[in-house]
């Protein structure tokens, strides 16, 4: 659900009060809000889904950093 929120938030009134260079101080106030708010939440997932996986990240990312070591490896023979 916050997913979806934040990314609506960001989608939707990011651009519409950032890319019209309106003058309205109301209108560019809301944007701010709405974009600030967009971002706390987006980062409130990351964190979320960071502390829930994060074994399963570490593994993941040990077995892509073999991967690519035992590739320079084999480039540096040939």
């Amino acid at each position: 659900m916050r997913n979806l929120l934040s990314a609506f938030i960001l989608l939707n009134y990011v651009p519409l009060y950032a890319g019209t260079g309106q003058t309205n101080d109301m209108g560019l106030m809301y944007g701010l809000i709405l974009s600030v708010l967009g971002f706390i939440l987006l980062f409130w997932n990351g964190y979320d889904y960071l502390s829930k996986n994060k074994k399963r990240i570490r593994n993941y990312l040990k077995k892509e950093m073999q991967k690519t070591h035992h590739f320079f490896k084999r480039a540096e023979v040939n």
